[in-house]
C-alpha cells in the first residue's frame, strides 16, 4: 500500500513563464458529447482549463454542439462526430445537392478531420458523454488507433471504456493510456478479459461492505498486465492505480456525497497532468522508471478531484453538484501544488 509524495508530483508540473505562448501549457481534446449527454465533455474540458491547460477542444456529435457551446465560451467546440441518424440525414441532404455521399465516405472525412489535429495536441480524453451509437463508436475506434500511432497520451473513461471492453486490442500494450473505470465498468472489463472467472454483480450487496483492499489491488494489477501494462485507475473508496509493475492508492478524504460528473472532473484533470508530465524535465525519466508517469498523473488527478469534493461538500452539503466542485478546482490545485 503506497501513496505518492506531493514533492514528486510538483517536480513534474511546469512553471509558468512570461515567455510562453498560447498552447505552451497544453492543448487538450475531449472526444465525447452526444444528444443525450452534453454535461460530461463540458465538465472534463472546463476542468482541464481550470487545472491550467491553455486550450481545450471538444469533438462531439452535431446535435450536441450547440448545447456544449452554450455552457462556456472558453471551450473550442467541433460538432463533427456523426451518429447513425445524423449520417442518414447528411446522405439525404447530399442527394438534394445531386451528390453521391456514402456513409463510409462521410465517416472517413470525420476521422480525417479529427486526426488532423492530433499532432497539435498534448493529450486526448475519450468517452465523457460519448454514448453508444455504432457509427460514433466506429469513428472513435479509428481515432484511438491514430492517436496510438502518433503516441498521443490518452485518458479513456465512461463510454470510451465500453469501446475498449468490446475491442481491447485498441489499447493493448499502449503505455501512453490510462483507463479510469468505476466499479461496474471495472467489473464488465474484468469479465471480458477473464471470461473463465466471470462473476455476476450482487444487487443486494451492502454498499457499506468493507472490501479486501489487498485483493482489489491485485485485481487492478492483474487487469493492467492483461492489457499489456496499460495503466488502470479503478475509482472507489480507495482509488487504485497500477501499470502491472507498480501500484499506488489514493485515499485522500473527499466526502460522503457522490454526484454524476465527478468522474469527468477526474478525467479532465488527468488529461492535463498526463500532458505536462510527458514533457521533458530533469525528473521525468527517473520517476517514469520508478513509478510510471501515467500512475503519477492519475494520482494527481485523484487528489484534485477528492479535494474539490471535500471543499464543495463543506459549503453545500447534500445540495452539492458537479458545478460546485468545478468552482473549487483552482483552490484545490493551489492547496497541493502552489
Amino acid at each position: 500500500m503506497s501513496t505518492i509524495p506531493i514533492e514528486i508530483i510538483s517536480s513534474l508540473i511546469p512553471s509558468l513563464s512570461e515567455t510562453f505562448h498560447k498552447g505552451s501549457m497544453g492543448r487538450i481534446a475531449v472526444i465525447g458529447g452526444s444528444t443525450l449527454y452534453t454535461g460530461g465533455p463540458y465538465f472534463a474540458g472546463i476542468t482541464a482549463l481550470k487545472i491550467g491547460a491553455d486550450l481545450v477542444h471538444i469533438f462531439c456529435t452535431k446535435n450536441a454542439g450547440t448545447a456544449i457551446k452554450s455552457y462556456s465560451p472558453d471551450l473550442i467546440v467541433h460538432p463533427i462526430l456523426m451518429s447513425e441518424e445524423e449520417i442518414k440525414n447528411e446522405i439525404a441532404k447530399s442527394k438534394l445537392r445531386n451528390e453521391e455521399e456514402t456513409a463510409e465516405g462521410i465517416e472517413k472525412k470525420i476521422v480525417e478531420n479529427i486526426t488532423s489535429w492530433l499532432d497539435k495536441l498534448g493529450g486526448l480524453i475519450i468517452g465523457p458523454g460519448l454514448g453508444r451509437d455504432p457509427k460514433v463508436i466506429n469513428q472513435v475506434e479509428k481515432i484511438i488507433l491514430s492517436a496510438k500511432e502518433k503516441k498521443v497520451p490518452m485518458v479513456i473513461d465512461a463510454d470510451g471504456l465500453f469501446i475498449i471492453t468490446q475491442n481491447k486490442e485498441l489499447i493493448k500494450g499502449n503505455e501512453n493510456v490510462i483507463i479510469t473505470p468505476n466499479k461496474m465498468e471495472f467489473w464488465r472489463l474484468q469479465n471480458s478479459l477473464f471470461p473463465e472467472e466471470k462473476q455476476e454483480p450482487n444487487p443486494k450487496e451492502n454498499p457499506k461492505k468493507v472490501f479486501d483492499l489487498q485483493k482489489e489491488m491485485e485485481n487492478v494489477k492483474k487487469m493492467s498486465e492483461k492489457l499489456g501494462n496499460v495503466t488502470v485507475l479503478k475509482k472507489g473508496f480507495n482509488d487504485i492505480i497500477s501499470n502491472g509493475k507498480n501500484t499506488r492508492i489514493c485515499n485522500f478524504l473527499g466526502s460522503s456525497r457522490r454526484v454524476s460528473g465527478q468522474g469527468d472532473i477526474l478525467s479532465g484533470a488527468i488529461g492535463v497532468f498526463l500532458n505536462w508530465f510527458n514533457l521533458d524535465s530533469p525528473k521525468k525519466s527517473q520517476i517514469n522508471k520508478e513509478i510510471g508517469i501515467p500512475i503519477v498523473a492519475g494520482y494527481a488527478g485523484c487528489l484534485i478531484t477528492r479535494k474539490c469534493n471535500s471543499l464543495a461538500f463543506s459549503k453545500k452539503k447534500r445540495s452539492m453538484t458537479t458545478s460546485d466542485m468545478i468552482s473549487e478546482v483552482g483552490i484545490a490545485f493551489e492547496s497541493f501544488f502552489d
